[in-house]
């Protein structure tokens, strides 16, 4: 199979590009092109297989393509997950971003999120102006209950091998030195690990021998004098397969980098005799490019010389991957390779250690050991140090550093930033890694400014209409929800627009008019609507799924089956019961019969049937309602024995009020209801008695609000986090638990120049080690992820 990740026009080729007509008019129209930023998406999981009624926590992080930093621009994720059947079983799960980070909360609901695959899609509204989709993938598993398999690679069922040869510049040239790279995987996408090859000639000559590292990957090195190679692999359990290389060129120029050198990056530009005479002395020109960032030079091979070798400096050149692309005399693309910058990617280190045992829970420390002087925000799941419950589809760093220029499955990505390897081989297998997976972005016959059609969406926006407004009074609209308040204008016809708003999903939302002239809040007659309205998702499409590894079936060793031996069922915590101290009791005067409704069964839902309970006559008409008294007659003689009534220290006289306060009160909403049958001390008013009724403060607030506030459910909105939790287990020595389970996850954490430590409580499982995941960022940019294999006894380093 030839090479297709990065594809290269040769200068002689027929191919039509845009014709520009200078280097300046290439350079405007790139830039022109490039002038928008975007998001990266990354986002943490907690984990990424889950128990049967355990729920899901994450954090997502928007980072800016142009600066590397956290992007301030759009403050709504979108969070979508689909069943193995590409089938959308949530649906845009908005997640509010913050200083470019945002955590929330799924429930994974058995009656949906059965067992199985599925796949979260974490994407912005903005992203679809770009092409392709830039959106982040993460697999996740709900596991059954009958059996998990794990066991090692038999050598019974083999699939397909595949191999693809890379050739550096885009094509094998003829008597020039050469760079190859070689990639085996199997049909389902793994990795043919750890090969040993043999490179031999169409005479069946041995010319080279090497080997493939864990990634199924390698690269080797020879000038071909001939018109056919081939290579022979043969795999760790003995199968061998051969590939022929791509065909060899007689004419044309090819392209290698070097990002060894610990200062700079060698890029050589080669060419045959043959080829010599047709370009020497044309111009060429080396454009150096990365979302926005460009580097340019002029070249040309001068008389007697095939080759040339340009040296730049690596902190010249923007940090991650760059490409290189080689326009000829006419501007037209005809060689083009990705290569690794090194240079501006940071991390700051973490360590971790346990501060203080508390019993049932541990104060775990993180700090650094280089100083902070920026802002940093981290996630950190804490698992059991044997879990194989978490499988991240990338850490952060690979996720912003390399995701957006590669194609396909990335198999541990952790591994290519993994502080234990040196700079040398991270630099070796990146560059490999590009050469067999990278791909081009920019389409040179389509260069120039794009028109973006979806903005960035920052909150939501409500539009709505007084319908009994009066256009002679300036009236505003105080609104409400929870986490967020503000006031907006209405215009002459009632209109008013709210935008920028934070709305959590299905939460109340309040609105009130407030007159200029009497400034008194009051409740209108209104239509409102939030906007923009939750779109269903259609079936996912174009997603390749990790497939299984058929290396890797075999027995099971241990069951699910009984999975409720392990786990406690949720509602078993509603059996606890916490003894705390009662809060001082408001005991009202002049009253011999207060009665809690804490202390009383509630066999009355309704406070009126309960005020008949005590002896009392309650007389309700359509609108109307009072209280009487079977005692006494009225001093006045004239056979009224209406009680006094008193609801929240207002004094009810007429039966209107009356029904308004008692009509459909709930013994649920009072604190204490007090009677007092003589009545003589408050006078003439309270001579048949009084009923004294406090509700409670709750109530209060929500009475209150519905008189002055036209009120409705949100149908959209975000879904803030929750504090974690997980189904208690029995036995956290279990094995189950020990695979599956979970400890802990901390959404924000902070450090800073003025918090240069942080802690953070786990529970206490009584394990000897256990693993923290983190993955974080600082406001310059700077990266943190790390595993960090914590001993859960405590150590004091001070």
């Amino acid at each position: 199979m030839k090479a297709t990740f990065f594809i290269l026009a040769l200068f002689w080729a027929t191919t039509s590009f845009a014709q520009f007509q200078s280097l300046k008019q290439l350079k405007s129209d790139y830039l022109a092109n490039e002038k928008n930023d975007y998001e990266v998406l990354f986002a943490h999981f907690n984990k990424t297989k889950f128990l049967p009624g355990e729920d899901l926590w994450l954090t997502v992080y928007a980072n800016s393509s142009h600066t590397g930093t956290p992007r301030q621009l759009t403050s709504n994720a979108l969070l979508s997950i689909y069943n193995e059947d590409n089938q959308c079983v949530l649906n845009n799960y908005q997640i509010y971003i913050e200083n470019g980070t945002g955590s929330s909360f799924v429930k994974l609901n058995k009656a949906i999120f059965k067992p199985g695959k599925y796949v979260a899609v974490i994407s912005t509204q903005y992203l679809k102006n770009f092409n392709p989709n830039y959106s982040y993938t993460q697999e996740l598993e709900i596991l059954n209950n009958q059996k998990i398999a794990v066991s090692e690679p038999t050598k019974t069922v083999r699939p397909k091998i595949f191999i693809q040869d890379f050739p550096e510049g885009g094509h094998l040239l003829k008597n020039t030195a050469n760079v190859v790279a070689l990639k085996a995987n199997y049909e389902n996408g793994k990795p043919v690990k750890n090969y040993t090859a043999v490179l031999v000639n169409q005479n069946n000559d041995t010319l080279l021998r090497f080997k493939s590292n864990q990634f199924g990957t390698s690269k080797f090195n020879f000038v071909p004098q001939a018109e056919q190679f081939t290579v022979h692999i043969e795999t760790e359990f003995g199968e061998s397969y051969s590939h022929n290389l791509s065909s060899v060129k007689n004419i044309g120029i090819n392209l290698t980098i070097n990002t060894m050198p610990q200062n700079y990056t060698a890029i050589q530009v080669n060419t045959n005799k043959t080829s010599y005479d047709k370009i020497k002395n044309k111009p060429f020109y080396l454009l150096i490019h990365k979302d926005g960032k460009l580097f340019s030079q002029e070249f040309k091979f001068e008389e007697g010389r095939n080759n040339l070798e340009i040296r730049i400096p690596k902190k010249a050149l923007p940090a991650g991957v760059n490409t290189a692309t080689v326009f000829n005399h006419k501007f037209e693309p005809i060689l083009e390779r990705l290569f690794y910058n090194s240079f501006g990617v940071n991390r700051i280190p973490l360590q971790a250690k346990v501060k203080e045992d508390l019993l049932d829970s541990l104060n775990v420390e993180i700090f650094s050991s280089k100083r902070i002087d920026t802002l940093s925000q981290m996630s950190i799941s804490v698992l059991p140090i044997a879990s194989e419950a978490y499988e991240p589809a990338h850490s952060i760093i690979s996720a912003n550093v390399l995701k957006p220029y590669v194609r396909g499955h990335l198999d541990q990505p952790s591994y290519y930033f993994n502080p234990d390897i040196s700079s040398r081989k991270r630099e070796y297998l990146i560059d490999l890694l590009l050469c067999t997976q990278g791909w081009r972005k920019i389409d040179w016959n389509q260069l120039g400014a794009k028109n973006l059609k979806y903005a960035a969406e920052n909150g939501f926006t409500i539009k709505g209409k007084i319908l009994n407004h009066n256009e002679r009074r300036k009236t505003t609209i105080f609104l409400k929800t929870p986490g967020f308040s503000q006031v907006f204008d209405v215009n002459a016809n009632g209109e008013f627009i709210a935008e920028n708003i934070y709305v959590q999903d299905s939460a109340k939302v309040s609105l009130g008019t407030v007159n200029e002239r009497s400034e008194k809040l009051k409740k209108p007659k209104i239509t409102a609507r939030i906007l923009p309205v939750k779109v269903k998702n259609t079936a996912l499409k174009n997603y390749q799924w990790k497939n299984n590894d058929a290396l890797d079936q075999g027995s099971p060793d241990f069951s699910l089956k009984n999975l409720s031996n392990n786990i406690f069922s949720t509602e078993e915590l509603d059996s606890i019961v916490i003894q705390a101290k009662k809060a001082k009791r408001e005991k009202p005067r002049r009253f011999n019969d207060v009665i809690y409704t804490e202390d009383i069964n509630q066999d009355h839902v309704l406070v009126t049937n309960f005020i008949r309970s005590k002896g009392y006559l309650v007389k309700q008409n359509i609108g109307k309602l009072v209280i009487l008294s079977n005692i006494r007659k009225n001093i006045t003689g004239k056979g009224d024995r209406q009680v006094l009534l008193i609801i929240d220290n207002f004094q009810v006289r007429d039966p209107e009020t009356a029904d308004l306060y008692l009509n459909q009160l709930f013994m649920e909403n009072i604190e204490y209801i007090a009677f007092n049958k003589q009545g003589s001390s408050f006078g003439v008013t309270g001579f048949n008695g009084i009923i004294k009724i406090k509700t409670k403060l709750d109530y209060r607030e929500r009475k209150r609000s519905n008189d002055l506030f036209y009120e409705y459910v949100s149908n959209n909105g975000y879904h803030p986090a929750k504090e974690f939790y997980r189904p208690p287990f029995k036995d956290f020595l279990n094995p189950l638990f020990k695979k599956y389970g979970a400890i802990e996850w901390v959404d924000q954490l902070i450090l800073d120049k003025n918090k240069q430590k942080a802690n953070f409580l786990i529970e206490n499982t009584w394990n000897r080690k256990v693993n923290l995941f983190i993955e974080g960022i600082s406001s310059d940019g700077k990266f943190i992820s790390e595993i960090i294999e914590l001993n859960t006894l405590p150590t004091d380093n001070e």
